[in-house]
C-alpha cells in the first residue's frame, strides 16, 4: 500500500476555516483505495442502527447504546469493501461493514459514472472548532469559499462522491450551492463534493423515560454516514429527478465550461429574468436555454467591467434591450429607462430590477 495524497476539505466562514473531513488516497498493486477521517472533533458511533431522527436528535435509548468517537473512520477498499472503524470502541468492536458481512460495492477502479460514497449532515456549524491549514508536499488543502453560501447560522447537506474522469461535473458555486472536483490526481477517478443548503426540522422537546417523564430539550447534532449500499442517484432521488440533476448539469457546464465559476446573488437574479424571457419570448426547440442566460451573463459582466469596446458595448446593450422590450408587460417601463438620461450601467440595473 502506498499512500499518494492527503487530502483536507474545509469550508470557510470569513477569516475561519473548518475541516469538513479528511481523505487519504492510496495505490495498492495498481488499484486505488481511500481513508475517510476527521469529521468533527466528537461524533457519536453506534454499534447498532440507530433512530437518529432528521432533525439530528437521537432517542434515550440509542443514546444509551452509544459512544463518542474521536477517531472514526471510514474506508474504502480496492475490491469494494467499507468499513467503518472505531479504534476506541469501549466494546472493543473496532471494524464494522455497515452494509452487512463481507458485502462489497464497485470497485473504484470500475467506477462508470457516479458513485455517493458518504454524507454529512450539517445542523450546528458552531458544532465545528477553527483549525489551520497545514501546508506540506503530501498535503492539498481544499477550501470550500463564498461568504453568500458559508456563514454561523447555515444548516447544509455535503454528498462525497466519486466519479469517472469521462463524465463532466459542473463546477461552481452560487448562494445556495457548491459543487466541484476536490482532487483529480486520482487514478481513473476524481473526488467531488455537493453542498446545498437544507433545512432541517427544529428538534422538539421531549418526556423522558428515565428521569420521572421531565422534559428534554434536545440538542441537534451534526452527523455523516455511508450512502447506502444501493443507493445511486436513481435510486434515492427517483429516475425523473436523476434526469432532471442531469440536465441541470448539462445547463450549468454550458454557462460555466469546465472552469470553476462563482455566480453571486445578482448573476442568479440575472438567471432567472433571463429563463423568464426565455419562457416567454424564444421558442424553446429553436434556441438553447442556457445560451440565453449565457448571453445575457455575457451582457451583465462587460457593463460590470465598463468595457473598452464602446461600440460593441453599444450593441451588445440595444440587443439586451430589444430582448426585454419583447416581453409585454415590461415594455412600457423599459422603453422609459432607455430613454431616460441615466447611465448605460444603471439602466441595465433598473431594468433587471422591473423585471424582478
Amino acid at each position: 500500500m502506498k499512500k499518494e495524497k492527503e487530502i483536507r476539505v474545509y469550508f470557510q466562514i470569513k477569516e475561519n476555516y473548518y475541516q469538513l473531513f479528511n481523505t487519504l488516497y492510496f495505490v495498492t498493486e495498481g488499484l486505488p483505495e481511500f481513508k475517510f477521517s476527521g469529521f468533527s472533533d466528537f461524533v457519536i458511533i453506534n454499534d447498532e442502527p440507530t433512530s437518529l431522527s432528521p432533525d439530528g436528535v437521537m432517542s434515550e435509548d440509542d443514546f444509551a447504546k452509544s459512544f463518542f468517537s474521536r477517531r472514526s473512520e471510514l474506508t474504502y477498499h480496492k475490491d469494494g469493501s467499507m468499513l467503518k472503524k472505531t479504534p476506541d470502541n469501549p466494546s472493543g468492536k473496532i471494524y464494522t461493514n455497515p452494509h452487512g458481512k463481507d458485502v462489497r460495492w464497485t470497485p473504484p477502479c470500475d467506477i462508470a459514472e457516479v458513485q455517493p460514497i458518504f454524507y454529512i449532515c450539517i445542523r450546528r456549524v458552531n458544532i465545528y472548532t477553527p483549525s489551520s491549514l497545514e501546508e506540506k508536499d503530501n498535503i492539498v488543502n481544499y477550501v470550500c469559499k463564498n461568504e453568500e453560501l458559508f456563514n454561523e447560522d447555515g444548516t447544509y447537506y455535503v454528498l462525497f462522491f466519486l466519479k469517472n474522469k469521462n463524465i463532466n461535473l459542473a463546477r461552481f458555486t452560487t448562494p445556495d450551492s457548491y459543487s466541484d472536483i476536490v482532487y483529480s490526481g486520482c487514478k481513473g477517478i476524481d473526488m467531488c463534493i455537493s453542498i446545498i443548503r437544507h433545512s432541517y426540522p427544529k428538534p422538539q422537546p421531549y418526556k423522558s423515560k428515565y428521569f420521572g417523564h421531565a422534559i428534554i430539550t434536545p440538542y441537534a447534532m451534526n452527523s455523516y454516514n455511508f450512502c447506502k449500499k444501493y443507493d445511486t442517484p436513481e435510486s434515492f432521488l427517483g429516475e425523473e429527478i436523476v434526469e432532471s440533476m442531469k440536465r441541470i448539469n448539462q445547463y450549468m457546464l454550458t454557462l460555466v465550461g469546465t472552469g470553476f465559476r462563482r455566480i453571486s446573488k445578482d448573476e442568479m437574479l440575472i438567471i432567472e429574468l433571463s429563463e423568464k424571457l426565455y419562457e416567454e419570448v424564444f421558442q424553446r426547440d429553436t434556441v438553447s436555454k442556457a445560451l440565453i442566460v449565457k448571453a445575457f451573463l455575457s451582457v451583465y459582466a462587460n457593463v460590470e467591467l465598463n468595457i473598452n469596446n464602446i461600440e460593441g458595448k453599444k450593441k451588445t446593450l440595444h440587443s439586451f434591450f430589444n430582448l426585454f422590450c419583447a416581453i409585454p408587460q415590461y415594455k412600457e417601463d423599459i422603453l422609459n429607462i432607455i430613454e431616460s438620461e441615466k447611465s448605460d450601467e444603471q439602466k441595465v440595473k433598473d431594468i433587471i430590477m422591473i423585471a424582478s
